[in-house]
């Protein structure tokens, strides 16, 4: 039984890793989990640690490994995903519940297989071969290790394309190949084609059939005059085969390709009539591979499952929550200025609110525009003139250019700024600001949502009666009020507290969302220290736990953003944005 470890890292962003199958020169190939489809994965990571004078053939290589996972075949290992970091390239495979044939047959007894299960590794793979054939890609890295056999005893041929990416970073042989089952061309780098996936299927079942390796060698020119010499005749292991497979054998190891067959359909057509029934093979295959214990034991996926929160799951509901966020913030916004600028039907209020709740919906920065344009309007909307409108365009301007920034760190974008005046209340935002930037962004973005809230609660009592002189006092007030710039200092500090706190570590892992809720906490505490300063100053420097409601939004936004995290995880962000 796999152990299950207790802080599993991500790789790409959604792959736990749950062990490692095989390291080499060329890297290591993971059995990992894919946390978004919630299935056990194969993941090939190949360094591409090479000088610039490498680059091109980098790219070339990436390309031709790219167009490789376009192939869809029963006998073809599937490719889920193909990515490339400026260290790696990382081939996402199906996982293949079983063993490679080279993990069988050191485990059989003599290390020889059964004509019938020949027959079927031979059947398979020769039709894999024929159809990546026909869609124009060549293997050209056929070995046991790259045959794959599942519990049904299912043949499927992997690593297509890997062969031109590992020589180009430097990895391998010519052209990427394996020492032993490369012919002659493909050692020397010279023109390759479909005959060179001939010999190395025929090397292959050749040892599956005699257990010997006919070209095994430490170097290429050792491989090279092993190849030239020729292997022993499968007669004299096997007197059985003497007749049309042996010399189908002897012509698909031929050193020069004109020697071989031009495919390898053509090779097994005429080596499976006398050799065995691929059907009867493959039954055989299945109860060895599952007499296997380790293939016999049973994963236990709950554990993984239960370490994913369900917004990675379903990876479309999180878009989908932060443009209705986005979306009802600005729609909020925006029904509350909409009397103040002179939009006093039902009908006009109602256009405002579509327009900056469905603009914010599709894209945030010009929801947010118009939001902040209708606010600072409604602002001056007792003196109107044409500076003020001028202002007011250029105010909402300037927020939809700041958020169209932001929102390349944070789809929270607008309903990190907008909450708070949208809903009037001026200890709602630091928690969620928190979540959506790294510190410097949200400790702005806290300090601005705050103030934007004194400033809509001021513009609902002042603009109830339309008093001008009122609504000048009132904010002149809001200014020298040592008070408020307590309750600003608790929204920036909390904001900037709960960023920092929140993502340090690694992402999506059950310490960096443990992290990311104690950085919700320590918002929380820092904003009722504002809360608690601003009370006590408004009551004369008598200590005082302050307004109720205040506190009461502010336990409220706590509990909100628990659910957030517990839903979506911890936040991913780059910190060079911030």
């Amino acid at each position: 039984m796999v152990n299950q470890p207790t802080q599993p890292q991500l790789l790409l962003g959604r792959y736990r890793a749950i062990e490692e199958r095989d390291r080499g020169g060329f890297g290591a190939v993971l059995v990992c989990w894919d946390v978004r489809l919630q299935r056990r994965v194969a993941i090939k990571c190949l360094p591409l640690d090479v000088d610039e004078g490498a680059t091109a053939a980098i790219h070339e290589a990436l390309a031709e490994a790219r167009a490789s996972s376009n192939l869809t075949h029963p006998n073809i290992v599937t490719i889920h995903d193909f990515e490339v970091d400026e260290q790696f390239a990382y081939l996402v495979m199906e996982y293949v519940d079983g063993l490679t044939l080279a993990e069988l047959i050191a485990r059989v007894e003599g290390g020889v297989l059964v004509y019938d299960e020949v027959a079927n590794v031979l059947d398979s793979v020769a039709s894999a071969l024929a159809y990546a054939h026909e869609n124009g890609v060549l293997h050209l890295d056929i070995k046991p290790g790259n045959v794959m056999i599942d519990r049904s005893g299912a043949v499927k041929l992997g690593d297509f394309g890997m062969a031109t990416l590992m020589s180009a970073a430097g990895w391998g042989g010519a052209r990427g190949g394996t020492v032993g089952y490369m012919p002659p061309e493909q050692l020397t780098g010279e023109l390759v084609d479909e005959r060179t996936d001939v010999f190395a299927l025929a090397t292959v079942c050749y040892e599956a059939l005699t257990g010997v390796s006919p070209f095994a060698a430490s170097t290429a020119a050792q491989s090279l005059k092993l190849i030239e010499k020729g292997p022993a005749p499968l007669s004299d292991k096997e007197p059985e085969l003497a007749g049309p497979v042996e010399l189908a054998f002897m012509s698909a190891l031929s050193p020069s390709p004109a020697g071989r067959m031009s495919s390898p359909e053509e090779f097994a057509g005429e080596v499976l009539p006398s050799l065995g029934d691929p059907r009867d093979g493959k039954a055989s295959l299945a109860q060895l591979i599952n007499d296997e214990p380790s293939a016999q034991d049973d994963f236990d996926e709950s554990p993984w499952r239960a370490m994913d929160p369900p917004g990675r799951r379903a990876p479309w509901v999180a878009p989908a929550c932060t443009r209705a966020a986005n979306g009802l913030a600005c729609a909020l916004l925006a029904w509350h200025c909409a009397p103040a600028v002179g939009l006093s039907s039902l009908v006009l209020q109602g256009a405002a609110v579509l327009v900056a709740g469905g603009a914010a919906a599709l894209w945030a920065p010009a929801g947010a525009a118009v939001a902040s344009g209708l606010l600072v309007l409604a602002v001056v909307t007792p003196d109107v003139t044409p500076v003020s409108v001028f202002a007011a365009v250029a105010v909402g301007g300037l927020a939809g250019l700041w958020l169209g920034r932001a929102s390349t760190s944070s789809r929270l974008s607008a309903a990190s700024l907008l909450a708070a005046p949208a809903l009037g209340w001026t200890t709602f935002t630091p928690g969620l600001a928190g979540y959506a930037f790294a510190p410097a962004r949200a400790a702005a973005t806290g300090a601005l949502a705050c103030f934007l809230a004194l400033v809509a609660e001021l513009l609902a009592t002042a603009h109830s009666s339309l008093d001008a002189p009122a609504f000048s006092q009132g904010f002149l007030n809001l200014l020298s009020n040592p008070g408020n710039w307590a309750l600003l200092a608790g929204a920036t500090l909390g904001a900037a507290a709960c960023s920092r706190i929140g993502s340090s570590g690694a992402p999506d892992s059950q310490a960096s969302r443990v992290r990311a809720l104690i950085g919700q906490v320590v918002a929380f505490i820092l904003l009722g220290c504002g809360i608690a300063v601003r009370a006590a100053l408004e009551n004369d420097g008598i200590v005082s736990s302050g307004s109720g409601g205040a506190w009461a939004v502010a336990v409220g936004s706590l509990v909100l953003m628990t659910v957030v995290v517990g839903l979506f995880g911890a936040p991913e962000r780059d910190w060079e944005e911030g």
